[in-house]
């Protein structure tokens, strides 16, 4: 299987997990199942990764004075064993061949992060060598890069601190009104502000952003599809403080040049 189609499946199941989890359970057991599914997916890059690549991340959040994030790996194995249990509950219902494949594949991930073993690049896995290339590609692809940015100011600082400035005002202006928009489900309007922010994500090169809103403004058009809607949209808030701080890295780094 393909890894395009399991990180799709991923995306698919984590919708599910989010209209499940707010609608059948309660606060706390909503938190718990997130909190299971962000250590899953978290797992998965420190196999892919490596200690060597997180330790450089470490060294950017100590740049750029963010916290580093602490937990022992002993955690991991409860929120797993959530993540098993919500596939119990997904093989109790109609699976076609392809689905139960899919679930079959995230099964095995699951018990390899409960129970690790040591793979040298001969014995790991196709679909772990699969996700390795997928993942390094898309690291390299969605880092936030400001130099063509400065190209498109002809080189002046003053107006790309302007541009960043005008950036961070229309992203936190179209927080507030899409909220508002999806709590009266004003579809038509939530795509004119999808409209109305993507030239900005575009000049600026944030392109995982971007296409966050390229959904939300598709769905917004011809589904309606409310929790679909409110899923991307929690992806985008959840998001973009990740590509603020990238952003200011970057321009702290232009100012000392």
């Amino acid at each position: 299987m393909g890894t395009r189609e399991l990180l799709n499946y991923l995306e698919k199941l984590e919708i599910g997990l989010s209209s499940f989890s707010y609608e059948e359970l309660g606060v706390v057991e909503a938190g718990e199942l997130k909190k299971s599914f962000e250590v899953f997916k978290h797992g998965l890059e420190d196999k892919v990764f490596g200690t060597s690549e997180l330790k450089q991340l470490e060294n950017i959040y100590k740049r750029v004075g963010i916290l580093e994030p602490t937990g022992k790996k002993s955690d991991a194995t409860k929120p797993n064993n959530h993540l098993l249990q919500l596939l119990d509950a997904l093989e109790n219902t109609p699976l076609n061949k392809k689905q139960q494949d899919l679930t079959d594949t995230l099964r095995t991930a699951i018990q390899e992060l409960i129970h690790p073993k040591k793979h040298t690049p001969e014995t790991m896995s196709t679909n772990f060598q699969y996700i390795e290339k997928s993942l390094v590609s898309g690291y390299s692809e969605h880092k936030i890069n400001l130099k063509p940015v400065l190209e498109d100011c002809m080189g002046r600082m003053e107006l790309l601190e302007e541009m960043v400035r005008m950036f961070k005002q229309n992203v936190l202006e179209f927080i507030g009104s899409a909220k508002v928009h999806l709590m009266n489900e004003d579809f038509a309007a939530l795509e004119l502000a999808c409209q109305k922010i993507g030239p900005n994500l575009k000049m600026m090169k944030t392109f995982d952003l971007l296409e966050t809103i390229q959904q939300m403004a598709l769905l917004s058009k011809t589904d309606n599809d409310a929790k679909h809607l409110a899923f991307l949209y929690e992806q985008f808030v959840t998001e973009y403080p990740l590509v603020q701080e990238q952003v200011d890295f970057e321009m702290e780094l232009f100012r000392t040049m």
